[in-house]
């Protein structure tokens, strides 16, 4: 998302810049963006995958038809959870190979991928993933035009999530530049419910650097997409018009 918001500050500029290669990777690359960024910068976009716990394991080829994943750093099982206008959809399944000190066993990723029906062009037999078909992170808009990443959010949420003993789902709404709706799921035991609250309006307050208005809204649990992972932050304001893009 974000470096497509770069792509489209550029061309609205009549910016040019040409990078040897563009390596994408963290967030969804859809089709609309990326032709957006290949016709900005004149190189394909190469989509690498991986995660904060197991590093970078796949990896579009030169002939761009999908992710490889590399047999000599994981094991990957495809876990069969339904069908998608896409195509059957499979739970992604790591078991770490190189990690000596503390491997990762079928770690459930919690993202969902769609296989690719056919051999690359390119000859490697490695296992091909058609999609990721993951969250996309989008970010809270600030005042002055700049976004915060919703991978922000993440990192914070998860720096605090560990000492939680009510708050169970968080999730992000922003309104308008100075409201955001915060839905929440309870675990069992509310006794330090408000605190919790509290400390994560406190926490996402210092981020935007003002104080924000805040709604909450208790739910049963907050759904997930189609991808089998809840979506952390939904922005409802247009993209700016950034110098910050």
């Amino acid at each position: 998302i974000f470096l497509a918001a770069f792509a489209a500050y550029m061309v609205k500029h009549g910016m040019k810049h040409r990078p040897t290669i563009i390596i994408a990777t963290a967030e969804v690359m859809n089709d609309e963006n990326r032709r957006l960024i290949e016709s900005t910068f004149g190189v394909p976009v190469t989509m690498h995958y991986g995660s904060r716990e197991l590093g970078m394991i796949a990896a579009e080829c030169s002939q761009h038809q999908g992710l490889h994943f590399h047999p000599w750093s994981s094991y990957i099982e495809f876990d069969p959870i339904g069908d998608t206008p896409d195509g059957p959809a499979y739970r992604l399944l790591i078991t770490d190979l190189l990690n000596y000190g503390q491997p990762f066993i079928r770690y459930d990723t919690g993202d969902c991928v769609t296989l690719g029906s056919q051999q690359c062009a390119c000859g490697r037999p490695f296992p091909l993933v058609s999609k990721i078909l993951g969250r996309v992170c989008e970010g809270i808009v600030l005042s002055d035009g700049g976004i915060i990443p919703g991978i922000t959010l993440g990192t914070q949420m998860a720096q605090m999530g560990h000492t939680f003993r009510s708050i169970a789902q968080v999730q992000f709404v922003q309104k308008s530049l100075q409201h955001i709706h915060l839905r929440y799921a309870v675990k069992g035991n509310e006794t330090s419910k408000q605190s919790e609250l509290s400390s994560i309006c406190t926490a996402i307050d210092a981020l935007m650097n003002q104080p924000m208005n805040w709604s909450l809204e208790q739910v049963g649990d907050i759904p997930r997409e189609r991808s089998g992972k809840i979506r952390l932050c939904i922005s409802e304001l247009p993209p700016p018009e950034s110098s910050f893009a």
